[in-house]
């Protein structure tokens, strides 16, 4: 039986702890989002912006070509308030290392991809 190897693109951080292994999927590399220090910044690290946040049932932070980002959200309960919005793209900005300010829409609904999943990130250099 032939060996395959196939690239599914996760981004996985290992760490030994006292038993064994420890595995922390940060989610895949074509959704990472590049800030304004060509860096990195993975899914999980976006998503962790959002811990402290209320008022948010889902969201999808879209970056274009010029790393300005935008993003739409399902508010839930009310919606996360102006402060709590202010805070939250505030730890966005901060994460991202942005100059400009992020953009945010509060939407009804988020449009899945075809294969039905929703991709919290999209990058500025990866087609739809």
């Amino acid at each position: 039986m032939p060996l395959l190897r196939y690239r599914i693109g996760d981004l996985v951080h290992r760490s030994h702890g006292p038993n064994g292994p420890h595995y922390l999927i940060h989610g895949r590399t074509r959704d990472a989002i590049i800030d304004s220090l060509d860096r990195r910044v993975t899914t999980r690290e976006v998503d962790d912006c959002f811990r402290a946040a209320q008022g948010i049932a889902h969201y999808e932070l879209r970056q274009y070509a010029n790393r300005a980002c935008r993003l739409r959200f399902v508010p839930h309960d009310g919606g996360p308030g102006a402060e709590g919005l202010r805070d939250l793209t505030g730890r966005l900005e901060e994460l991202l290392k942005l100059t400009i300010q992020i953009k945010t829409e509060a939407v009804s609904a988020l449009v899945p991809a075809p294969s039905g999943k929703f991709r919290l990130t999209a990058a500025a250099s990866r087609p739809d």
